[in-house]
């Protein structure tokens, strides 16, 4: 079956297979105290961000997500990171939809106290 010519392969010329050193949170370490706010934190691509950025070095992660269970499974998986590394990452973790005001008003607010 041949792809759409708007398909990822022919979309772009150029393809990567490694993280370039300068980005790559293995190799990067953030300046403490470092505090970071990810929404949509449970899955895909908010929970990949979340744990570079404690690969990283953050010294604090606010997670959001709509799902409880899937933020418990993050904050574990950050822990380990941050155990592995010697160090602790301080996580606040709360449910939140980004379309309800209110539910963003929460997680700011939950921000600011901590």
């Amino acid at each position: 079956m041949a792809l759409p010519p708007h398909y990822a392969p022919t979309f772009t010329p150029t393809t990567h297979s490694t993280i370039p050193p300068n980005i790559d949170p293995r190799h990067v370490r953030l300046r403490a105290p470092f505090t970071v706010v990810v929404t949509g934190a449970g899955k895909g691509l908010g929970r990949h961000i979340a744990l570079a950025y404690a690969r990283a070095g953050a010294s604090a992660l606010s997670i959001s997500s709509r799902t409880l269970a899937d933020l418990e499974a993050l904050e574990r998986e950050i822990g380990v990171i941050a155990r592995e590394e010697g160090r602790e990452v301080e996580v606040l973790k709360g449910v939140c939809d980004v379309c309800c005001a209110e539910g963003v008003g929460g997680l700011v607010e939950g921000v600011r106290e901590r």
